[in-house]
């Protein structure tokens, strides 16, 4: 009987090792992430994410509008303003910029005031005077080819970049 147990526990020692090994070196990847095989068989996704508290509606709008304009900036970026905005050769990038400050703007004006201001005191302010306005001319810009819009929604965006470089991380509290 002790050798049946032993033989037991050393079989399930082998499959655990075996399983974390597996988790370790098969891997799956979404979104720029990866994750182990064994997590994405038990959890369909990674357990940080699975064990993690749910993200809050608000922070899902911050967040889906942050990729967004980090999209259109990449863009912008790597075009350059004129071109990205007139060029007939860019009509694929130019109608992505636009998708994608529309996205930014739609979920930056449905983040209520009260949520910024759990973060900091004064992001509401910026955040709806230079972040907002800079998806809305973005979004404007790209759709109606408008240099000038577009250049508005650079300098609005900028001025709110570098007030969020002004601060220091433990001037904002963390957002759920």
């Amino acid at each position: 009987m002790k050798k049946l147990a032993k033989l037991i526990g050393g079989i399930l020692l082998a499959t655990i090792v075996l399983l974390f090994a597996a988790n370790h070196f098969i891997r799956v990847a979404s979104d720029g992430k990866s994750w182990g095989i064994v997590e994405e068989f038990i959890f369909g996704r990674p357990l940080t994410d699975a064990l993690a508290p749910p993200w809050s509606e608000e922070f899902k709008k911050w967040d889906s509008a942050t990729k967004a304009s980090q999209t259109v900036t990449d863009l912008i970026h790597k075009y350059g303003i004129e071109e990205l905005t007139t060029s007939a050769e860019l009509t694929d990038e130019r109608e992505l910029a636009a998708r994608a400050s529309a996205i930014a703007y739609s979920n930056s004006v449905a983040i209520p005031r009260a949520y910024l201001e759990a973060s900091n005191p004064d992001l509401p302010e910026m955040y709806f005077r230079h972040f907002v306005p800079a998806m809305d001319s973005f979004r404007q810009g790209f759709h109606q080819q408008d240099v000038n819009l577009v250049r508005r929604g650079v300098s609005n965006y900028n001025a709110f970049l570098l007030w969020m470089q002004s601060r220091k991380r433990s001037d904002f509290k963390g957002m759920r």
